[in-house]
């Protein structure tokens, strides 16, 4: 007794299936014209990166707040609601760009923009110190 062949699944069903999605999916995002506007601010991944990336500044800044080395503002009498606000900023600007990027590039993006800050703003501080003429050294 011999067995029927079996069907071949398409090119495109393939092809979706390995990316990860579904082949309704496939066919959903086939029928979409590209040339739409996004339905929302976030639905552009370059608003959303470009979100992210502001949150992501404004974490460093938060922690750099709570180090006792910055001089940049008054010393804080309390770093650790600093240190907190700077988690709370991580995650939201995480959070803001994962619709438009998926969770990793989101992520990538808004920890790039938190060690760009982390790493610019004691330089910044030091050109400050130098410009008004003060020693930063000792």
């Amino acid at each position: 007794m011999s067995r029927p062949p079996l069907a071949r699944p398409s090119r495109a069903l393939a092809l979706s299936l390995f990316a990860g999605t579904s082949a309704w999916a496939a066919a959903d995002t086939a029928l979409a014209d590209p040339l739409s506007p996004p339905h929302s601010l976030l639905a552009a991944p370059g608003a959303a990166a470009v979100l992210a990336s502001v949150v992501g500044l404004a974490a460093a800044i938060a922690l750099y707040r709570a180090s006792s080395h910055q001089r940049l503002w008054p010393r804080s009498a309390r770093p650790r609601r600093w240190r907190c606000a700077a988690l709370a900023l991580l995650v939201v600007a995480t959070l803001l760009a994962v619709p438009a990027l998926g969770v990793t590039a989101a992520f990538s993006v808004a920890l790039s923009a938190a060690m760009l800050g982390a790493v610019a703003l004691p330089f910044v501080n030091a050109w400050r110190v130098h410009v008004q003429g003060g020693s930063d050294v000792g």
